[in-house]
């Protein structure tokens, strides 16, 4: 282990005993620490004490000592000499006849041999960033790559707290992360992180820590790597993947997500949302008179008309061609909200220069609230686009608000209802599976996700299906079958990897319902230890009559979780209605649990409720290394989401079910 100086971090064979009476100030060394010091004289106050530590590290030094005084904890320092040799020193806090005395041992680190200065020398010569830290993180030593990195002197860094170069944003996770290093004695730490340069600018990095023993004194080396491109690159590519290229507005992915959270606010807080579907009238013939040139440069000043329209929270995304979508959140009247849309039509018809030309379009806009009849967000765009064509047959220009119902699709929902009923035994349906994870990678269960292979509309997920399911036998038919093939394919693997299905309230309170799914578990030959069966919390409020279905199932072992869990009226008391054992954590919570200090707190005291009541926890939607981070040190037993891997087909993920474990960072 590698020190200032050339010194390597092995006890020496001599320690002297040090005390401090912090009433009179009177401090005494034993004759072997003095040497050690490279002083002709020991101090005789607690001044020259301090001020015999290096300059660099008295602030530290001096902080420790006085903890001791006020704390009572013992503490243990390694710092340099005022001739910069490396030190360790402990410290403790004893009372004689009730008056206080500060106790302790310094002993000087060795030098090393000479494999030990080879190493130093790769140490100092690596191509990336190096530092030894102490347990306190201050720098006991740092190579020429890091000091580079981040444009400092290495005398500058020397005795300096790490968290005092980290973003102030990463300051507590880095803490937090430092803590769990301390006490794990054998794995490496790897994170991604801020870093702030000398100049005040930031640098990505990624940081691999291992610690080492220093007789019971712990050291880590962490090696940095500069990931600022990388980071870069993924931030853009990111922005591509959500963003218009032609307008920078939110695409349809991003607008369906932000669509997502608010309506989970709004199911939270109870102030509605507003989906406006807006369709340019006449585009065509800008196109054809001017040109498509002219037709891009009309969308991009209408996106700019509409962005200045709408409030803050609100958010305006293009979909495609000349249509845009706008979400409101709390909409507190029919009244703000028409008003709204009425300066929107105002904003699309702002004249538009074109080449000297002034050219005024119109448009028609669709405006739906969900009122709490359904909740899918592509249930409210669908709904939302056929209001907006029903303004455009009234005569354009305007807009037309409704209420939206379950059944949006009129014509259309009972074609494609009648389509389900004859995919379910055409073969059509195809399961894609998500796996569920511990925090150590070990692959506990995978939640069964039916697509629909639709022979003219391509693959469709629930949210494009799944509202046909108001007819129970449908809904039914569909349950048995995702139930049946789910088991089938667990069959086939480890006997640790359990299976979840989707079940809605309705299938479960259904009679025969238990009886149906030990059929299935047992022509599968499997137990009910390998089947969860998830209910989606905003139905929980909704499970009476239900007990003579479920209490068989939970007496054979099958695992009952509540899904999306945060985004309903409900709370942890609801789950007594049933015998719940495992709590999914909504991916709304989760996606800005890092930068949001209420769902942040909300994570936190789901996790708390679940430990204190016995009950598994599982974070939904993980998507990033911080997360997981915080996840950990919050307690969270298992994750879901991309960070692991994306829905996919099973064949896909033979890889994982085989190894039973997924790597995570």
């Amino acid at each position: 282990m590698i020190a200032p100086n050339g010194y390597q971090a092995h006890a020496a064979n001599v320690t002297g005993t040090w005390t401090w009476n912090p009433v009179t100030d009177e401090v005494t060394w034993s004759g072997s620490i003095a040497p050690m010091y490279e002083l002709a004289h020991p101090p005789v106050t607690y001044a020259e004490h301090i001020d015999a530590t290096h300059p660099g590290d008295r602030a530290a030094v001096d902080a420790a000592w006085r903890r001791v005084v006020t704390s009572g904890q013992t503490d243990r320092q390694v710092y340099r000499s005022r001739s910069g040799i490396l030190l360790s020193a402990q410290a403790r806090l004893v009372r004689v006849d009730g008056a206080p005395f500060v106790v302790g041992t310094i002993r000087q680190l060795n030098k090393p041999h000479p494999d030990e200065r080879r190493f130093a020398d790769l140490f100092r010569q690596i191509p990336v960033g190096a530092a030894l830290l102490s347990p306190a993180g201050v720098f006991v030593e740092v190579n020429d790559g890091f000091c580079a990195m981040l444009g400092y002197r290495r005398v500058d860094l020397l005795g300096t707290e790490y968290h005092r170069l980290v973003h102030p944003d990463e300051v507590i996770e880095s803490t937090e992360a430092r803590t769990r290093a301390l006490d794990d004695r054998t794995a490496d730490l790897m994170t991604e992180r801020r870093l702030v340069r000398a100049d005040g600018s930031e640098v990505w990095v990624r940081a691999v820590t291992r610690r080492f023993e220093d007789g019971d004194l712990p050291f880590f080396l962490t090696v940095f790597e500069d990931i600022t491109s990388r980071r870069a690159a993924e931030s853009r590519l990111t922005d591509l993947a959500l963003h218009d290229s032609l307008t920078g507005l939110p695409n349809r992915r991003l607008m369906l997500d932000r669509l997502e959270l608010a309506l989970a606010r709004s199911r939270r807080d109870g102030r509605d949302v507003a989906v406006l579907f807006l369709d340019l009238d006449h585009v065509k013939r800008v196109n054809d008179a001017l040109g498509h040139e002219a037709g891009d440069d009309l969308l991009i000043a209408v996106s700019k008309h509409l962005v200045a329209a709408i409030r803050e929270t609100d958010t305006v995304s293009r979909l495609g061609g000349d249509e845009f979508v706008i979400v409101c959140e709390n909409i507190e009247s029919v009244a703000e909200l028409e008003e709204l849309a009425a300066r929107v039509l105002a904003a699309v018809q702002v004249p538009v220069d074109l080449g000297g030309e002034p050219i005024v379009v119109t448009a028609s806009i669709g405006v739906i609230t969900p009122s709490s009849v359904t909740d899918r967000p592509q249930d409210l765009l669908r709904a939302a686009d056929a209001a907006m064509y029903r303004a455009k047959q009234s005569g354009r220009a305007r807009f037309t608000l409704e209420v939206s119902a379950a059944d949006p699709g009129g014509e259309d929902q009972m074609s494609l209802e009648a389509e389900l009923r004859r995919a379910i035994d055409a073969d059509e349906l195809v399961l894609h599976y998500q796996p569920i994870v511990a925090q150590d990678g070990r692959l506990v269960s995978m939640e069964a996700l039916v697509r629909w292979r639709h022979p003219t509309r391509g693959l469709l997920v629930p949210e494009d299906f799944l509202f046909l399911l108001s007819q129970p036998a449908l809904g039914a038919a569909l349950t048995e079958w995702v139930m049946g093939q789910a088991l089938s394919d667990a069959a086939a693997w480890p006997a640790q990897v359990s299976v979840s299905v989707n079940v809605g309230v309705d299938q479960l309170r259904a009679p025969g319902f238990a009886a149906a799914v030990t059929a299935q578990l047992l022509e599968a030959g499997l137990s009910g230890e390998r089947l969860g069966i998830e209910v989606l919390e905003d139905q929980l409020a909704d499970t009476t009559e239900i007990s003579v279905e479920v209490e068989p199932l939970v007496a054979a072992g099958v695992t009952f979780a509540v899904d999306d869990f945060g985004t309903g009226y409900s709370s942890l008391a609801y789950l007594k209605r049933l015998p719940i054992r495992v709590v999914k954590i909504d991916r709304s919570f989760i996606r800005t649990i890092c930068d949001d200090a209420a769902d942040a707190s909300i994570v936190k005291a789901v996790l708390d409720a679940c430990r204190a009541t016995g009950r598994i926890s599982v974070a939904e939607g993980v998507e990033t290394v911080a997360q997981l981070t915080l996840l950990r040190a919050l307690g969270c037993d298992l994750i879901q989401g991309s960070l692991v891997t994306m829905p996919a087909p099973l064949e896909l993920l033979s890889t994982m079910l085989a190894a039973g474990h997924a790597a995570l960072p």
